[in-house]
């Protein structure tokens, strides 16, 4: 990677690392923006950010598109590796920024690193979280044939969950089974034990 450089001052780099974190990170996130409140005011796309940025720089389109994409896959990468600002600044230096500019970005990832991590903590995990479950079994007798109560057996679901990290957001499944569905569940329960087993045991 060739040395890394911007074209823009102090004040205008700093909004432009914060204008991208908030594009990659807090634009999409609801329990972000309803805890933020400079989430309505900040700019929500690269092409506001640009004009907003580099209207005088005197840059062309392609030049600014590269530069926003340079610190845009760094602060990518720098999420998804869950970079201290310890790597970060090594990265940095590494790459030959300009000091000054290094430290605007590490006091700033420094800040918001671990919200980040929490945002992309729950991008990995299924939206919803089972608390707790309960069932009851039926017998639904069409006749006095043993046979047909057997057949007629259902087994009904109740399934509390949250959303991701949000343990206010609870909310209710119910769904019934037969006998044939609740055995193939059984069998691919067993299978999932299994696996978990297997992963336990390396």
């Amino acid at each position: 990677m060739s040395a890394i450089t911007t074209t823009l001052d102090i004040k205008s780099f700093g909004l432009l690392i914060k204008g991208l974190t908030h594009i990659l990170y807090y634009a999409n996130n609801q329990s972000n923006n309803k805890n933020n409140t400079t989430a309505a005011t900040m700019t929500t796309t690269r092409e506001e950010l640009s004009i907003k940025l580099y209207t005088n720089s005197g840059l062309d389109t392609n030049e600014i598109k590269n530069e926003m994409e340079l610190f845009e896959n760094i602060l990518r990468r720098a999420g998804y590796e869950n970079w201290t600002q310890e790597q970060l600044k090594e990265f940095l230096i590494t790459n030959q920024f300009a000091d000054e500019y290094i430290q605007i970005f590490v006091n700033y990832w420094h800040k918001e690193s671990t919200k980040i991590n929490q945002i992309l903590a729950e991008k990995v995990t299924f939206n919803n979280i089972v608390d707790d479950i309960s069932w009851r079994v039926d017998i639904e007798a069409m006749n006095n044939s043993t046979k047909d109560m057997n057949e007629s057996g259902k087994a009904y679901f109740e399934l509390q969950f949250h959303q991701g990290s949000n343990q206010q957001s609870k909310s209710v499944a119910k769904f019934e089974m037969d006998r044939v569905e609740v055995a193939n569940m059984y069998t691919a329960l067993t299978q999932i034990e299994n696996a978990l087993a297997v992963l336990g045991a390396d």
